[in-house]
This record gives structure tokens, C-alpha cells and sequence, in this order.
């Protein structure tokens, strides 16, 4: 077998099959390999940002709620942060609602009257009062939920200039212990 400088070697040739074959294994792999990868967002990057609008909507609701029920105490001085600590201390709402599907972190609760939530009227604009941390979701940006109860999704540097104009207070949730002995 002799091999001729003006003729390409026989098995080094793809033709168009074998190049297709090879595009469309690069396209599998860039769909299989983890978005971040590549920058792009899948389904599974938007099912968690749903997840995330969907605690944020129980959220709120249970503030509505709360709203509804002439609360006193949410009227007299309390945060927003104090009422959703309450709430799930004492087991009025899941605390695992308080926290982003998405990476698992506590959402930014922003410490802000709960006047502010019961008493906005429809010539005030909606602050915002829980959040997920800038770019909790990637380039789709992060949950808001916001004073008159609506939601949405704002880019990372949106996120940043919130935080930035509010006090954020993690909702950590303190569960009493009881010591098992004295020292």
C-alpha cells in the first residue's frame, strides 16, 4: 500500500455522514452537560425559578391573609421579617417557603414595615419585601415579591440595586432548645 502526496489517506475521511454524526453528538452533549457549562438555561433552571415564584406566591398569601385578619400586631410596629420568623416558629407557615428551590439559601426578606404590606394603597407604588439573592437564577435574573402581593422575575443587577436601598434580614428561624444539664 503505497501512499500518494496528492491523494488524502482513505481512512482519515469523514464524508457528510460522519461529519453530521459529529454535530449532532456536540449538540447532545451541550444539552446534556450542566448549563452553566455553556450559559445556557434549561428546563430544569426554569422549573426552579417557578418553584421559587410559587413559595413567594404562598408567601404572600399568607401575608393577605394576615392583612384580612386586621392583625393588630402587624400593625403596631412589627417587620416583615419579624412576621414570617413568627410564622414559621410557630408552624403557620413551612420554613422551607422561606427559602430559594434554586440553591437552597434563605430568600432576602427585606426589613420593611408590615404597614407597608397592609396598608398600600392603589396610588402607592409596590415596594419590594422578600427576594432571592441576585442572580439565584442565573441570567434569569431573581424572584421579587413585592408590597401589593405581585411577583417577578428581575435581572441580577436589578437584585444588586434593591438590595442595596434596603436592610435585609435572613428569616432564621430560632427553635428554642432546652439545656440537658447544668455545668
Amino acid at each position: 500500500m503505497t501512499m500518494d502526496g496528492n491523494k488524502p489517506d482513505k481512512k482519515w475521511q469523514l464524508g457528510l455522514g460522519g461529519v453530521f454524526l459529529i454535530l449532532l453528538v456536540g449538540i447532545l452533549l451541550a444539552l446534556l452537560v450542566p448549563n452553566k457549562t455553556f450559559g445556557l438555561m434549561g428546563p430544569s433552571d426554569r422549573a426552579k425559578a417557578a418553584d421559587c415564584a410559587s413559595h413567594l406566591h404562598q408567601i404572600g398569601h399568607y401575608l393577605e391573609r394576615m392583612a384580612n385578619e386586621n392583625d393588630s400586631d402587624a400593625r403596631n410596629g412589627a417587620t416583615i421579617p419579624d412576621l414570617l420568623r413568627e410564622a414559621a416558629h410557630s408552624g403557620e407557615l413551612d420554613e422551607t417557603l422561606l427559602h430559594c428551590p434554586a440553591t437552597g439559601a434563605p430568600y432576602h426578606v427585606l426589613s420593611v414595615p408590615a404597614a407597608q404590606f397592609f396598608l398600600h394603597s392603589e396610588n402607592s407604588s409596590p415596594i419590594p419585601i422578600v427576594m432571592d439573592a441576585p442572580g439565584a437564577h442565573g441570567k434569569l435574573g431573581s424572584n421579587v415579591l413585592y408590597s401589593d402581593g405581585s411577583f417577578k422575575l428581575v435581572p441580577p443587577e436589578e437584585a444588586e440595586k434593591i438590595l442595596a436601598g434596603f436592610s435585609s434580614v435572613p428569616p432564621e428561624i430560632k427553635h428554642e432548645s432546652t439545656p440537658e444539664g447544668n455545668e
